[in-house]
């Protein structure tokens, strides 16, 4: 399935430990692609605040009150707000990318199954900073975000460390692109080696 990323349209992952500043490399990754075709940019986490607080549902209080203590919501949810878009949104030559999906072996399974399915191809970036870093970063950046405080930071630097790099090394060894990069490096310096990876 895998071949040369840069013979079809894109279809990119991000991750990294909360602070690493890989939603800033996703939307300016979005930007440039966008000048050569459409692409969606699927958030996984701003879908479900989004959610949270617009949809006034027993599941939208759920989802809320998961976020507030830095959990994750099930993977059927997630997986829900991501697959909803693939499936309703995306055209056959768009590019795709994503911040915050497959965060866990179990939804890695489920996206997997998914892109093979619409015949994508995809291409992981891991941003790395070490712990003190990724802390530092997220609560300068937590500016209205009620859970950018300790303890959830904790919880999710936890999850990260326990379930979202299995789900990347499993991701890998079904043949997924997984290029890891120094996220202590300048916000340009790490945008142009991800367009180096892409060919673009």
């Amino acid at each position: 399935m895998f071949n040369n990323i840069s013979d079809t349209p894109k279809t990119v992952l991000f991750y990294g430990m909360s602070g690493a500043g890989k939603g800033t490399q996703a939307k300016l990754l979005v930007k440039k692609l966008q000048e050569i075709n459409n692409t969606h940019f699927i958030e996984t986490g701003q879908l479900l605040r989004d959610y949270a607080t617009k949809a006034g549902t027993c599941g939208a209080m759920r989802i809320k009150e998961t976020i507030d203590s830095g959990h994750l919501v099930p993977q059927a949810v997630s997986s829900y707000m991501w697959s909803g878009i693939l499936l309703k949104s995306v055209g056959a030559h768009h590019n795709v990318v994503f911040d915050g999906a497959a965060r866990s072996i179990r939804e890695a399974e489920l996206f997997h199954d998914m892109l093979v399915w619409l015949g994508r191809e995809y291409t992981i970036f891991v941003l790395e900073i070490d712990k003190e870093l990724a802390r530092e970063r997220a609560i300068e950046r937590g500016e209205g975000r009620v859970d950018d405080n300790d303890i959830s930071m904790k919880n999710r630097l936890k999850w990260f460390t326990e379930q979202t790099l299995p789900a990347i090394e499993y991701m890998k060894t079904l043949g997924a692109k997984v290029y890891y990069i120094n996220g202590a490096e300048s916000v340009g310096d790490i945008h142009k080696e991800i367009l180096d990876k892409l060919n673009i």
